[in-house]
């Protein structure tokens, strides 16, 4: 299911989205299944319980724009993670 329009930055939007749900959900070792109402979030990274794997999830979404601009010969202006 695509939830970006086609084309370059489509596919970043899925790929960053991909990347964010791993960390928020996968991660977390509870699927989807964490989005029961009675459950804390795990889409809110300022949740104890969520803090880390909100670090990791930012900076790899740092990292893939950083690797989507090297591919397209562009300067990246964000810092390395």
């Amino acid at each position: 299911m695509w939830l970006y329009p086609e084309g370059g930055l489509g596919a970043l939007g899925n790929a960053i989205h991909a990347r964010q749900d791993a960390y928020s959900h996968d991660l977390a070792g509870k699927g989807m299944m964490d989005h029961l109402p009675w459950l804390p979030s795990p889409d809110k990274p300022g949740l104890e319980q969520n803090r880390d794997r909100a670090k990791g999830a930012r900076r790899d979404m740092i990292n893939t724009i950083r690797a989507y601009m090297l591919g397209r010969r562009k300067a990246p202006t964000c810092a390395e993670q």
